[in-house]
Order: C-alpha cells, then structure tokens, then sequence
C-alpha cells in the first residue's frame, strides 16, 4: 500500500439505527464505504482532516446501482458515546454506481469516531472508524476532492481564496499538482499569500503577507512553509505563478487539481472562497488544497 494512501477501515454494526426497512435493489453487504487520507503528513489523519471518500453501490450480483439520490444518502456518527447525524458537504456522483465524498469532523481535535451510511433508510453493513490524531501541526482549511486539473504554464497564474478558522498564524499551504512531464526543465510554481481586499485586483496589487518559492514536492502535492501570522476568521487568497515564465500549455505545464460543481447538490465543495485562473474568478470551482496552523506556541 503507497504511503499516500492511506485507508482507516472497521467493519462491523452500529445497534443505535433502527432496521426492518423495506427491502431494495442496493444489496446491504455488497455495497461499501471507505475513506482516505490525502494530507501526505507521516502521521495521519490529523485533528482537522477532511477525508477523501468513496461509496460503492452494488446490488446482489454484484452490479452497480445508479438510481441513487444525494438526498437519499445520510451519515450517522458515533463520538465518545453520543450519535449525532451529519450532512456530507456536497456529493460527486459517477455514473458506475461510485459515489464521492468527504467527510469533514465535526471537533478539530484528536478523537475516534465510528460512521454509518444509511441509503435509503436502510443501513449498509460496513462501518467505518477513524481515529483522528495528534499533532504539531494541525489541518484548518482544506477542500478534498478533485476532478480534473487546470494548467499552469507561462504569465498565467491560479490561485484560492478562503477563510481562517479560529488560528492566529499559518505554517504550511499544501496544494495538489505536479510537472506533466517529471523531467521538464520548467520550475515548480511559487505561492503568494493575499489577505482578501475587496475584490482580486485591490488584493494582488498590495503587497503579499508572504511570497514563497522552491515548495517541497511530496507525489502529487506541493508543500510550501509559509510561517506567517494572520487574522482569524479573515479571507486570504493565495497564488501560484511561475517564476520562470516557462511552459506552452500543451506539452509542458504544471497540471493543478480542482473540483467544480457538485454534480448533486450543485454547489462547490468549499464554500468560503473560489478558485481563480489568470485573475478571473472561476465560482464553480476550487482548488484541492490544505491550510495548516502550529499547535504549539
């Protein structure tokens, strides 16, 4: 199993949902869940993490059932004794009985958690435990999921606004993307970082919190050591561009993921900001990408 990905897996039944439903065409055992770690950190998942998740519907031979709604799907979660039900921020339906998630916890904290997907009102089999750790560092703001990628190549540029949490400072930015070709000769993008001025021209035309080049490149992510301070509950945005101005889009470009509209809910997975490309808001879209604050002062 590569390092990167990482699956937290428990199979067994959670007795605090009721059964006895009607019989359907999903097939309770056949069908299953999991969810993945993407952060790339050593320890993993963190306090914070959102997780990337996977739902595969199938029926009793094993085929897959598309007749699925967002509105038929619920997660149930289990924490320290209390079952609480939780709304998944937005679902990505493929068309082969696959359905994708993340799952976001509700305490930004080390703590254990058991999920149970209802589809329907019935209860799949399979639960899920996820033990949420510890760590010098953890994860603020974040959008995990990904379908497709833009590129990055020559004076354009692709950036993120979001919103901090309850933190006074930001260590890491981490931002899914890679060269196409390995042994391109073209660099790897810098990150500036904006705190939000009305609108993107007033933003990119003051001076930056902080500008960072030479990221660390960790399989498909960039990470860049930002280490600044910043104002809680703010909007930022941040920027890759090229220093070097190189890449003609079609054989040499650095490819940077990002995921549009819910096919579903018709929403973006992150809802405190928007992707821009070249200066122009793309309010359909945004960035894979992860915020990460010290806990330690």
């Amino acid at each position: 199993m590569k390092r990167s990905t990482m699956i937290f897996l428990f199979c067994g039944v959670i007795s605090f949902l009721a059964e006895g439903q009607e019989a359907l065409e999903l097939d309770l055992n056949k069908s299953t869940f999991y969810a993945t770690s993407r952060s790339g950190e050593k320890k993993r998942p963190i306090a914070g993490e959102k997780l990337n998740g996977i739902i595969n519907l199938r029926d009793e031979s094993g085929n897959s059932v598309n007749k699925i709604k967002a509105e038929d799907i619920k997660v149930f979660v289990q924490e320290e004794g209390k079952t609480y039900e939780k709304v998944l921020p937005g679902i990505i339906f493929h068309k082969a009985g696959t359905v994708f998630f993340s799952f976001e916890p509700g305490v930004k904290k080390p703590v254990s958690l058991t999920l149970a997907l209802e589809i329907k009102g019935k209860l799949l089999e399979k639960t899920l435990t996820v033990k949420y750790l510890a760590a010098d560092e953890h994860i603020d703001q974040s959008q995990v999921l990904w379908r497709g990628a833009d590129r990055l190549f020559g004076k354009g540029t692709i950036g993120q606004s979001f919103i901090t949490g309850d933190v006074g400072n930001i260590s890491r930015i981490k931002v899914m993307g890679r060269k196409k070709k390995p042994d391109s000769s073209i660099g790897l993008p810098a990150l500036k970082l904006y705190e939000w001025k009305d609108n993107y021209e007033t933003t990119v035309s003051a001076p930056p919190v902080v500008e960072c080049a030479d990221p660390k490149p960790s399989g498909n992510l960039l990470e860049y050591k930002v280490n600044c301070h910043v104002k809680s509950n703010s909007r930022y945005y941040f920027e890759l561009y090229l220093p070097d101005g190189k890449g003609d889009g079609k054989d040499d470009f650095i490819y940077v993921w990002r995921c549009p509209f819910y096919t579903s809910a018709k929403e973006t997975p992150y809802k405190n900001g928007d992707m821009y490309k070249s200066g122009k808001a793309c309010p359909d879209r945004d960035l894979m990408f992860y915020t990460f604050y010290p806990t330690k002062k």
